[in-house]
């Protein structure tokens, strides 16, 4: 079910506001930010956590691109940009809480909105959201990962190249066939400030080696394990569901 956690928050530059939610699951994060004055509405940073466990630690700019490349939506101006987050589903345990951290960047940010996706039935799939600002870096359990510029500037003309090794195979693509890769599957006229390096079906230890050019952060998606207790949880909340599910005949 959607739920809010807050709407219409200003804030000075440099600080943030936390938006807490109780719930037994978590599913999506949406957030919206409004900056009619300074247009950088895009400049903040975003930190989930599950009580003590981060879940999300990222720039917007990230975010952006993963939310266009797989979630196939957002919007990004100067003034205004809009994106969700796809958590999978987490599991939450021993009263944690969800809480939601948005920062603002260099300058203050009129409006920000942030709602959720909570309490889903499904199944345990819990990823979490990294960027990377070092060159070289491994990563556990990666589903995806997107290359771009911490100021959301085009790409498409960085020849670099980004080695990238797992327990099955390696490549070095450059940064220009990552953002062929992003322009072929995104809804957005924004294709050139975003690139994909990773669309994994399973989970792979990877690790990451580039030297940064135009492009300069990675972001990730990786798969989190679960604990028996959340999986025991999450089929219970799916067995309600199912008895009290209109049947159709």
């Amino acid at each position: 079910m959607l739920v809010t956690l807050g709407n219409n928050t200003p804030l000075t530059a440099g600080n943030s506001t936390v938006a807490p939610y109780a719930c037994k699951s978590l599913q999506k994060v949406f957030i919206k930010v409004d900056d009619t004055s300074g247009q950088t509405a895009y400049d903040h940073t975003v930190t989930i956590t599950l009580g003590q466990r981060v879940i999300c630690q990222s720039s917007a700019v990230g975010l952006l691109g993963m939310s266009t490349a797989f979630q196939s939506g957002s919007a990004q101006t100067g003034s205004s940009c809009q994106y969700g987050i796809n958590l999978g589903s987490h599991e939450l345990l021993d009263n944690e809480n969800v809480y939601v951290t948005v920062r603002a960047g260099i300058n203050s940010l009129d409006a920000v909105d942030i709602s959720a996706e909570v309490d889903a039935p499904c199944e345990p799939f819990p990823i979490r959201y990294t960027e990377y600002a070092d060159s070289t870096f491994t990563a556990d359990g990666v589903l995806s990962a997107i290359c771009y510029k911490s100021d959301a500037g085009a790409i498409d003309e960085d020849g670099t190249n980004v080695e990238m090794r797992n327990q099955v195979n390696s490549s070095s693509p450059t940064v220009i066939s990552a953002t062929n890769w992003f322009s072929a599957i995104s809804p957005t006229s924004a294709e050139a400030s975003w690139g994909v390096l990773q669309q994994n079906n399973v989970p792979l230890n990877t690790s990451f080696n580039y030297s940064q050019g135009t492009a300069n952060r990675i972001i990730v998606g990786s798969l989190m394990s679960t604990t028996r207790r959340q999986v025991r949880q999450a089929q219970a909340d799916k067995s309600v569901a199912r008895q009290f599910a209109q049947v159709s005949r």
